[in-house]
């Protein structure tokens, strides 16, 4: 691992752009009543040997840990101790065991994914062997959003519980956060798979970059390549939306699988 790597976050990289966040926004954090922490995008421990570097970025977070635990390691100086709990929500272990082979799953879609882009075969994830453990243990995980979605929150929270004026001002704050640009910067990925539409694409894809009209196809999936580096994007929906389009996980990851291996040229 890269010696900026003291957790699975690039601290080198994140920890000046979260401290300037909070030093600005602390006090408006505590106002709004947003009760979880900031997620920073993070990669797993085998992410920087693997054959091909991959992003896989989903919407937002669900629960991404206490707020308060955030701002006790942010008062006490200790900002790496925080990225050492923001990655420990989400391994490779807990994405098996809580969401196995679910159909409309962010994470069982992803594994499957990644297993089939290294070894050709859709997998079962509830019987896999240690090395292919191990190969899940190479991915990056990003969001497009480090704050949870005002319509995530309302399904565990009365609206009264919330100062929205302020949670509404916050969320513009964390856009800073929320750019294509930090990961690709901070973790170099050859290839970002983005599994959801959801209308703010041009806003977090701040890099000058190139639409490819012969890898478009509706619904299914845009690729696009960025200005002065060599990773290359590929939009996508999220798994919970498959059916809606007329395809399932295994369609969907033979389609996206086959379209990552022809990009990355394995």
């Amino acid at each position: 691992m890269e010696e900026n790597y003291q957790t699975g976050v690039n601290v080198k990289y994140y920890k000046p752009l979260f401290n300037d966040f909070l030093n600005k926004n602390k006090e408006l954090l505590i106002q709004s009543k947003y009760p979880y922490g900031i997620f920073i995008p993070y990669v797993f421990p085998n992410y920087h040997q693997a054959p091909v570097k991959i992003f896989y970025v989903g919407r937002d977070t669900d629960c991404w840990g206490e707020r308060d635990d955030m701002l006790d390691c942010y008062n006490d100086n200790n900002i790496e101790k925080y990225f050492e709990i923001n990655q420990s929500h989400v391994t490779v272990e807990e994405a098996l065991l809580r969401w196995g082979n679910g159909s409309g799953a962010f994470w069982s879609f992803v594994n499957k994914l990644h297993l089939y882009i290294r070894t050709g075969e859709v997998k079962d994830l509830t019987n896999l062997n240690d090395n292919e453990i191990e190969i899940l243990k190479e991915v990056g995980y990003g969001n497009m959003n480090c704050m949870e979605l005002k319509q995530t929150l309302l399904k565990k929270y009365w609206p009264e519980e919330f100062d929205f004026d302020k949670l509404n001002s916050l969320r513009q704050e964390s856009l800073t956060l929320d750019r294509i640009s930090h990961i690709v910067k901070a973790y170099k990925p050859d290839i970002i798979v983005i599994l959801t539409w959801s209308g703010n694409e041009e806003d977090y894809l701040d890099i000058e970059h190139t639409w490819h009209e012969k890898y478009f196809k509706r619904n299914l999936h845009s690729v696009f390549s960025l200005q002065g580096y060599n990773t290359k994007v590929i939009w996508s929906s999220h798994p919970n939306r498959f059916s809606r389009i007329g395809e399932n996980q295994e369609s969907m990851v033979h389609k996206l699988g086959d379209l990552v291996l022809k990009l990355s040229n394995l």
